[in-house]
């Protein structure tokens, strides 16, 4: 996945290629075309492609969905790092497609509160398994938007199929 040179990167002590964190705001005189953004992203999600492809890093669908599910717990800048990661993999055309990526973007975007990226990533999704349907629900209910989950879990139920719920109540 990463192809680092060791001329470009500085090294740890023990020797390993590292990335250092960089500062999102442009260098004077330089455009987007220099940084290696890309025009119409986010600054933040343009700068950060344009990091990773510096350092020979080639994300795919799987990083993707690690990077999804661990930037809400990035602190204070969580949802913007969460928006920057969705926008490089909308680039990267790794978002549509792969229904563990939407569960991962459902999920985020849950964590944080964000329930219309949420369910806009739900309804925007090509493909939908028991686990999309169940993280859609679960991030309603962690919200206190109870209606909200149980009119999914009607919508779910309304489907069957291979969604159906498998809940026993006792």
């Amino acid at each position: 996945m990463c192809r680092h040179s060791t001329g470009s990167l500085p090294e740890s002590a023990a020797g390993h290629a590292v990335a250092t964190p960089r500062s999102p705001s442009r260098r004077p005189g330089a455009d987007a075309a220099d940084e290696g953004e890309v025009p119409g992203l986010s600054s933040a999600a343009a700068v950060w492609m344009g990091a990773q492809a510096r350092s020979g890093c080639e994300g795919n669908a799987e990083s993707m969905a690690v990077a999804l599910s661990a930037c809400p717990y990035a602190g204070d800048l969580a949802l913007a790092k969460g928006e920057a990661t969705h926008g490089c993999g909308v680039m990267k055309g790794v978002i549509h497609g792969y229904v563990f990526i939407t569960n991962s973007l459902v999920c985020m975007y849950g964590k944080l509160g964000e329930m219309d990226n949420a369910k806009k990533a739900f309804r925007d999704a090509t493909e939908k398994n028991i686990v999309t349907w169940n993280t859609l629900i679960t991030s309603y209910a962690t919200a206190g938007l109870c209606d909200e989950a149980l009119d999914v879990l009607a919508q779910m139920e309304q489907i069957g199929g291979t969604v159906a719920p498998n809940v026993g109540w006792s």
